[in-house]
């Protein structure tokens, strides 16, 4: 039985949108911070006590596999194992955090 792959790996322009794009959102996002916390400065304290940076690190190895699996870069196998992981260690860190309080 032969299987048709219809997979395409993604071509340069469309990566350079996907770039473009994230550079968008997160330059949006800074304006909307900026202006909320120029409104808000206690919100500060309150914002540096979540784990801002832990979620945006989460979401940058996210994206970063989402694009390399994209471009072909990566086979399934790594994607999997790489999301698994990620998936296994926020898991583990909302547990730590739970036991904490």
């Amino acid at each position: 039985m032969d299987t048709i792959n219809t997979f395409q790996p993604i071509t340069d322009s469309t990566l350079l949108y996907i770039f473009a794009g994230i550079i968008v959102l997160a330059l949006a996002g800074g304006a909307c911070l900026t202006i909320i916390f120029r409104k808000n400065p206690n919100l500060m304290i309150e914002f540096r006590k979540t784990e801002f940076f832990y979620i945006i690190t989460v979401f940058g190895i996210v994206l970063a596999t989402v694009v390399l699996g994209l471009r072909g870069i990566l086979d399934g196998k790594s994607i999997s194992a790489i999301l698994g992981g990620i998936v296994g260690y926020v898991l583990g860190s909302l547990r730590k955090h739970d036991s904490q309080q």
